[in-house]
């Protein structure tokens, strides 16, 4: 006897391993890791680490290598003869080779923008790549819901088909004894046939959820595969400041004030030491005709003056800027509030018909009971017994589905708050 429990229980297990459970939070990870909008993420992540090499190079001395060689009609010349003095006229042809080297000593805060503005713009991008991510998350969490409605109604029409099944025995049996007409029993075989017809639809559906569902979490589902129905899950009362629609304000803020930082170091001199290193014929001494090497060093300031024609009228802009941003933010905020109260509302409206729904099943319950006792008495039509089946179990389904429903509200309001 200890033997057959342990060879069930084996048996048991077998089958229960053999159909694989799969999370919503699986079904999220794997949106949020195998989707190629994250390799987005990742390469606009390298993109702004490179464009900040880049702007950070600038403060390197520059070199800039310049080769030529020329023709000319005419060269300059002193067309004078002394006794005994020969000033010789410049070539025609006449060759050069020159470094020119610059070191920046102080631009005013200019690089350091270009970093900031680099960072800024990765950040930017990156943010966009999260709020296409958050759109499949979102889809990935309406069809992970709608499967588990599909299997529920799935689940309710197996239990028509069982009691269906029951009550055909029962008529087939009373129909023989002269109790029923078998008309009544016709009633109810093709109440069978209609609910094969909706079997089978539903499975359509649920193939085509479920296609969609691997085609945005790239993970693939077997048949005997179940979906785990999440638990209720915490809400945190407030949003996530990194939840995109957001954190892409912040940003905007950040590449206001730079601008602002840019305004001003337009204003500022910029100092900075050049060099030419040169080769050439003729070289800095013109009257001599010959190669020769040369060099100039020197220190150069410049200082943009005109920049402070337009100060206060930029400065009114980028204040109008940031009061626009302001505007818009607001909204969105508003918006996201007014979404996210709709949907606890939701949630709350579907929690507070819940006893009632089971009180109802209850009720429903005793009175299919009694309808099919009526029925193999003959009190009642099939038809009649018929609709008092489908309410009990629409009741049913009506309770099952609202706890979806809730639970699919629930999580939607998680991922609305950025969480």
């Amino acid at each position: 006897m200890l033997r057959f429990t342990f060879i069930i229980a084996f048996l048991c297990t077998s089958v229960y391993l053999s159909q694989g459970q799969y999370t919503l939070t699986q079904a999220l990870q794997d949106a949020s890791t195998k989707n190629s909008t994250a390799t987005l993420i990742d390469l606009a992540r390298q993109e702004a680490d490179l464009k900040y090499s880049i702007a950070s190079h600038k403060n390197l001395p520059q070199l800039n290598l310049v080769a030529q060689s020329t023709y000319q009609s005419e060269t300059s010349g002193i067309d004078l003869s002394f006794p005994g003095v020969s000033i010789p006229r410049l070539s025609k042809d006449q060759y050069k080779a020159q470094l020119d080297i610059s070191q920046n000593i102080y631009d005013g805060g200019a690089i350091s923008a270009l970093k900031d503005n680099a960072r800024l713009e990765g950040e930017l991008n990156a943010i966009n790549a999260v709020a296409d991510m958050d759109k499949i998350k979102e889809r990935v969490i309406l069809l992970y819901f709608g499967i588990l409605e599909v299997d529920k109604r799935l689940e309710n029409l197996q239990l028509v088909k069982d009691d269906l099944n029951g009550m055909e025995k029962r008529l087939t049996a009373a129909v023989q004894n002269g109790i029923s007409l078998k008309s009544e029993l016709n009633n109810i075989k093709v109440e069978q046939i209609n609910v094969a017809t909706q079997e089978n639809e539903l499975s359509t559906i649920r193939k085509t959820l479920t296609t969609q569902l691997e085609v945005w979490t790239h993970h693939s589902l077997a048949p005997s595969d179940k979906l785990e129905i999440p638990s209720t899950t915490l809400i945190d009362e407030s949003f996530n400041k990194q939840l995109p629609a957001l954190a892409m304000f912040d940003i905007q803020k950040k590449q206001i004030s730079l601008a602002q930082r840019l305004d001003e170091i337009a204003r500022r001199p910029k100092i900075g030491v050049f060099a030419q290193l040169g080769y050439g014929k003729p070289g800095l001494n013109f009257l001599k005709n010959e190669f020769a090497p040369y060099y100039l060093v020197g220190v150069r300031a410049q200082w943009n003056i005109s920049s402070f024609y337009d100060q206060s009228h930029q400065n009114k802009l980028n204040a109008l800027y940031q009061s626009k941003l302001q505007v818009k933010e607001d909204l969105v905020y508003q918006q996201l509030n007014t979404q996210a109260i709709q949907m606890q509302n939701d949630i709350a409206k579907l929690e507070d018909t819940k006893d009632m729904d089971s009180e109802i099943i209850l009720l429903r319950k005793q009175i299919k009971e009694t309808g099919a006792v009526q029925l193999e008495n003959g009190a009642i039509t099939s038809a009649d017994y018929l609709l008092k089946l489908n309410d009990y179990k629409e009741s049913i389904l009506k309770l099952e589905l609202n706890q979806i429903l809730a639970r699919k509200t629930q999580y939607l309001l998680k991922h609305l708050k950025g969480y």
